[in-house]
């Protein structure tokens, strides 16, 4: 799949139809506070105050809804949606060279995505909504960092994004190996003829070969709340990459703190939480 992103021209990804979040009214929106973030970051130093602690003035000339605007809420409502929980969507996003996000009739470029939600983010006034909001999108694993930050290890990204969906469990794995350097899944080779059960067990073995070290078990979490949940017949060594908890992870693979990265007070796999910690999930957006 990496080749094919890789190759593509460009990569048109499909968020749905009209919803209760008016597509077009949101989109509007994102490139109004596209434009408010470059402007913010081109201040010396860079205006990173919350929308609460602008004057009127200095809101209308960043071309700022009010706080009490209903199109916050249609805002946070398009996070909603099932695509932003999709796990093979980090894949797509990462490694294309050029993505263009479609909403119904709507169409608006990954850059000014990207800066739109960073904005709204820094701003604010979701915080409304939510007490724990904080958004921008969960799809700049490798984009736009700097050549001296390493890229996240395998071992991060299969715990930090074990949340996410995928409708086949083994893509849990699958679906992250093209984010890693070539060294990291020469061992980790895609067969759906496996079982879940012996895909997960595979990974770790090539993981444990692979790394010299025994710090993938420090994922393995055996929760009364997951017994239900978990593979079948999987050995108490192997990680369950459905049900990680990235708070066992050793510092040096905390990749939600390094390179910028920050991690949430309350961390849940709930809908409302993967909404809540998508901005902790990626790096720095372009200026």
């Amino acid at each position: 799949m990496r080749e094919i992103y890789e190759n593509a021209t460009q990569t048109l990804a499909w968020l749905g139809g009209k919803g209760d979040d008016d597509p077009d009214a949101v989109f509007d929106l994102l490139r109004r506070l596209a434009t408010a973030q470059r402007r913010r970051r081109a201040c010396t130093p860079p205006d990173k105050r919350t929308i609460y602690e602008l004057s009127s003035a200095e809101a209308a000339e960043y071309n700022l809804p009010k706080t009490t605007s209903k199109i916050w809420k249609a805002l946070l409502i398009l996070f909603l949606r099932p695509w932003f929980a999709r796990l093979w969507v980090i894949q797509e996003f990462n490694v294309s060279k050029s993505v263009a996000i479609y909403c119904y009739n709507s169409e608006i470029s990954a850059a000014d995505f990207m800066a739109g939600v960073e904005c709204s983010n820094e701003l604010g006034p979701l915080w409304l909504f939510s007490s724990n909001m904080s958004l921008t999108n969960p799809f700049r694993v490798l984009k736009n960092q700097s050549q001296d930050v390493e890229h996240p290890s395998l071992i991060s990204l299969l715990v930090g994004f074990s949340y996410f969906q995928a409708s086949d469990q083994r893509d849990k794995v699958y679906a992250l190996l093209g984010l890693v350097p070539a060294y990291e899944r020469a061992n980790i080779i895609p067969n759906y003829n496996l079982t879940t059960k012996q895909v997960f067990h595979s990974t770790t073995i090539a993981i444990l070969e692979q790394s010299g070290n025994l710090d993938i078990l420090c994922a393995v979490t055996k929760q009364p709340t997951q017994a239900e949940t978990e593979v079948s017949g999987l050995p108490s060594w192997v990680c369950d990459y459905r049900n990680s908890s990235p708070h066992c992870l050793l510092p040096q693979y905390d990749f939600l703190r390094n390179g910028g990265m920050s991690r949430p007070q309350n961390f849940a796999p709930t809908r409302t939480q993967r909404v809540n910690t998508l901005s902790q999930l990626i790096g720095k957006s372009s200026s």
